[in-house]
């Protein structure tokens, strides 16, 4: 079954989405951007360019991490993981497999977007006995936060649905991800990705 992504969404809409959301937040936290609570930030503009990842990094620590009553946390609560290591990926050279030939059409054009420019945004997150969980996150067509964890080329037990280290499968039913050489595909994460999200 597809989802859906507001066309044309860009990654400016998703970061002023996440900066309103945190600061409209009902539990009364103070949530910084660095050093600076976004309670003393009037507008999203006053943030300049160069601080946006912290405040991709602040939404996920804080907003997803406390997995709070939101589209988002519930699209993440498909799969069990834990949120005390957590960020984003806005580097498609953290995956060491994947082939530059396969999608770049321009300055990482096709990590950071859908095939037709809709912004995406990639995370992650996974406790120290886990290993990492990605996501993406991306404006719906009601223009809210949403998530999704795409199943091909994502590294965990899909039978549990649960990040490795925190399934309940039996030790002699789990790989060995080092000796099996098991990594996250970044590739086959990204083809599930523009399979399942669609734009309208």
């Amino acid at each position: 079954m597809p989802r859906f992504a507001k066309k044309n969404s860009t990654r400016k809409d998703i970061l002023k989405k996440m900066f309103d959301e945190m600061k409209k937040d009902e539990n009364g936290r103070l949530y910084e951007i660095g050093n600076d609570e976004i309670a003393n930030i009037t507008e999203f503009e006053a943030i300049p360019e160069s601080r946006h990842n912290e405040l991709i990094e602040a939404y996920i620590e804080e907003k997803l991490a406390y997995r709070e009553d939101s589209k988002a946390c519930k699209d993440l609560q498909k799969i069990n993981f834990d949120f005390e290591n957590c960020g984003y990926t806005d580097d498609k050279d953290n995956y060491p497999n994947h082939n530059p030939k396969v999608h770049d059409n321009g300055k990482d054009a096709a990590f950071n977007q859908l095939p037709d420019g809709t912004a995406i945004i990639w995370g992650w997150a996974g406790g120290d006995w886990e290993m990492d969980v990605n996501f993406i996150l991306y404006l719906d067509p009601s223009n809210t936060i949403r998530a999704y964890i795409p199943s091909e080329g994502n590294v965990y037990c899909h039978k549990c649905k649960a990040a490795y280290g925190s399934c309940d499968c039996d030790e002699d039913e789990l790989p060995n991800l080092e000796e099996e050489g098991i990594i996250h595909e970044f590739d086959k994460m990204y083809a599930d990705v523009c399979n399942r999200i669609q734009t309208k």
